[in-house]
C-alpha cells in the first residue's frame, strides 16, 4: 500500500473539529478494542457536525462549498480529486486530464480557424510559410503519398 498524503479537502476541513483531528492523531497510541471504540466516535462526532452544519444552513445555502461557475469544469474537478488517488488512479486521472485538454485545444484551433476563411484549414499549412523550401518539398511529397494511399 502507497502512503497517502494527509490532506484534508475543503468539506473536510470545514467540518473537522480540531478534537476529532486529536483523537485521529492519538489512534495509533490506542490499543485493541479501544481503537475501534474510538473509530466509531471519531465517525459519529464528524456525522453530528456534518448534520448540525446543515441543519442550521437549512435548504441550499450549502453553497460555501459550490465551485465558482467559471472553473466548475471536469479537468478543474479531476485536478482537485487527484491528490486523494492512489498511483494508478492518479495516472488514469492524468491520462483523462490530458485528453480534455487535447480536445480544448483542438476545438480552440477549429474555432479560431474556421471563423477566418482566409486561413489555411489544415494545420500543415499555417507551417509552411516558416519551412525552407526543401522541407516544404517533403511536406508535399508526404501529403501526397498519404492522399495516394487513402484514396
Amino acid at each position: 500500500m502507497e502512503p497517502y498524503e494527509h490532506k484534508a479537502s475543503d468539506f473536510d476541513a470545514h467540518f473537522q473539529q480540531p478534537s476529532t483531528q486529536m483523537l485521529k492523531a492519538a489512534l495509533p497510541y490506542i490499543r485493541g478494542r479501544g481503537q475501534r471504540f474510538c473509530s466509531i466516535m471519531i465517525k459519529a462526532m464528524e456525522l453530528s457536525s456534518t448534520i448540525h452544519s446543515f441543519d442550521n444552513r437549512g435548504e441550499g445555502e450549502l453553497e460555501i462549498y459550490s465551485v465558482n461557475p467559471e472553473k466548475n469544469t471536469p479537468l478543474n474537478m479531476l485536478n482537485d480529486i487527484r491528490p486523494f488517488a492512489d498511483s494508478a488512479t492518479k495516472e488514469t486521472i492524468d491520462l483523462i486530464s490530458n485528453l480534455i485538454t487535447a480536445f480544448q485545444l483542438y476545438q480552440t484551433y477549429r474555432t479560431n480557424f474556421s471563423a477566418n476563411p482566409d486561413r489555411p484549414s489544415e494545420p500543415m499549412e499555417l507551417l509552411r510559410p516558416f519551412l525552407s523550401k526543401e522541407q516544404q518539398n517533403m511536406l508535399n511529397q508526404y501529403q501526397t503519398m498519404f492522399q495516394g494511399g487513402a484514396a
